[in-house]
Parts: structure tokens; sequence; C-alpha cells
């Protein structure tokens, strides 16, 4: 895949800005290039979270906006940016409540495995139970196989008897899927994300964990652009963090997130 240099991906140039290194050199002096392109701009992404605002503004008279996983929490507050900004027809005040929840699929598991590890909970942290006075609009960063995404909407959130269910997406790979979910997508609400090629995305909640499950840190989650990541240096990153973690660190805290 090429490098996209341009002024909507700065961080492929050569320094990168803010701090943040466009290429990495490791401890054996070998440089590699972080990124292999720049996939989507600040600026589309902010037309796409318009345009959803825009779209559940128009459909829905009370909302619940449900956040899925830490990944999706930019583009989920930049949408209700939108919509606080919003004058719905009914009502001049704020019209939309806002929750989360986070589930975890298994792979290498029969088909169905899901767990969740953080229940339905509203902004204030209090457990949700039932949301039948609610138009649903889940806000999930990209929508990749989409099995998750399709057993949350099909099997577990209908256990809480919502007025409607709705999907929307900052991005959508391109990519085979399974019958169920391409279903899903030409038969429920679902407004679709931004066409996105079939790379590791990283930027804009979208993130590579290095580390442990229990010892681990996030990159690229802050970014404002969405790029590729060089999948070539996928295995010597890894290395490198566990091998030399403060030399790594030093060099790549521009891109540190603590979530």
């Amino acid at each position: 895949m090429p490098r996209i240099i341009s002024d909507n991906f700065p961080l492929l140039r050569e320094k990168g800005e803010n701090g943040c290194p466009a290429n990495i050199v490791f401890q054996d002096g070998a440089e590699f290039h972080l990124f292999s392109g720049g996939i989507i701009s600040a600026e589309k992404i902010k037309r796409q979270a318009e345009q959803v605002a825009a779209e559940i503004s128009a459909d829905f008279s009370r909302p619940l906006i449900i956040q899925v996983l830490e990944g999706a929490r930019m583009f989920c507050s930049l949408v209700c940016s939108f919509l606080d900004n919003t004058k719905n027809t009914k009502n001049t005040e704020k019209f939309y409540e806002r929750a989360e929840i986070k589930v975890v699929s298994y792979s290498g598991t029969r088909s169905g495995d899901r767990k969740i590890i953080t229940p339905l909970i509203d902004n204030k942290g209090r457990k949700l139970h039932n949301l039948k006075q609610y138009d649903v609009v889940v806000i999930d960063d990209l929508i990749d196989a989409g099995d998750t995404m399709v057993w949350l909407m099909d099997n577990y959130l209908p256990r809480f008897q919502p007025r409607s269910l709705s999907a929307a997406f900052m991005l959508e790979k391109d990519r085979k899927r399974s019958p169920r979910v391409n279903k899903f997508i030409a038969t429920s609400h679902v407004i679709r994300g931004l066409p996105a090629a079939d790379e590791w995305l990283v930027g804009f909640g979208l993130d590579l964990s290095l580390g442990s499950r229990d010892n681990s840190i996030h990159l690229f989650r802050k970014l404002p652009e969405v790029y590729a990541f060089n999948r070539d240096i996928e295995e010597r990153l890894f290395k490198e963090y566990c091998d030399n973690p403060l030399f790594f660190v030093k060099q790549m805290k521009g891109y540190i997130s603590e979530d």
C-alpha cells in the first residue's frame, strides 16, 4: 500500500508533529515507518459525526446513545457534541441520554462466545435494567467482521426492551462478512461508516495494544486522523517493547494513552 503524503496526514512526514515520530528507530539502529498510509482525515471524521448526529436528531425524540468499548469514545463524544448544538423540534433542551457497555469476543472458540466486561451503565455509572422509554442508538468506531455487533443488537440489548434499536459507525472496513452480518446491515437501521481499507487501523480511538492483559500500553488512540499501521514491523515492535521498554517509551511517548 503506497504511503500518502499530504497535509491531511502529517504523521506520514519524516518528523511528524507534536512529538509524534513518523518512523521508529530500534536499538539495533534499524529504522522503519510506523504507518503504511493515511486512511481517513480528521475533516472526514468530523463530517461523518455531524451526519450521524443529524440522522439521530431527525429520527428520534428521546435517543439513548450507547458507546461500545473505549475505542468508540472519541467518535461518540464528537457525535454528542453535534447533538448538543442541535435544537430538537420537540425540545429545546438536551434531548438524549448517554450510556456505555464493554463486550469482548473470544477468537478460536465457537461463534457466539461473548463476555460482557462492563454492564450497561449510564453516564453517572448507574446500571441500567430497562430501556422501554428509549430509542437506542449503538455507536462504535468501526464495523469489521461485525459478529459481536450483531450479537449485541440481536441477542443482548433486546433483553432491555428498547423502543427501537439502531447502530451507527465511524468506519466500515472493506472486507467479506458472514451472511448473518450482511443481513443485519441490509435490514436493520444502520448508519453506515466511512469506507476504509481492510488494514490494521489506528487513530481516533483505534489503538495498538502492547504488553500483557494486566500490564499493557495503548498506542495511537488519540490521533486526530486514522492511519494504516505498518504490519511489517508488528512482531518487532512487540519484541522491542518487551526487551527495551524504557528506550521504547521514551521514543513513543507522544503516542501512548493511559486508558
